[in-house]
């Protein structure tokens, strides 16, 4: 298996929504070993919960 660097497949942005209201956070990076993805806000860690973070 060949060694290939995270590349982000599509741009990230920055979102601003109100308190209180949704937001989809999407992030699609191709490398290979697949790597370990996770959001952070503040410099804390997201935890994942497909109904509300």
């Amino acid at each position: 298996e060949q060694l290939c660097p995270p590349t982000f497949v599509v741009k990230m942005r920055n979102s601003r929504v109100l308190e209180g209201d949704g937001v989809r956070l999407e992030c699609k990076v191709t490398a290979s070993p697949a790597p370990q993805l996770y959001w952070k806000k503040d410099k804390e860690m997201l935890r994942i919960d497909p109904m509300r973070m």
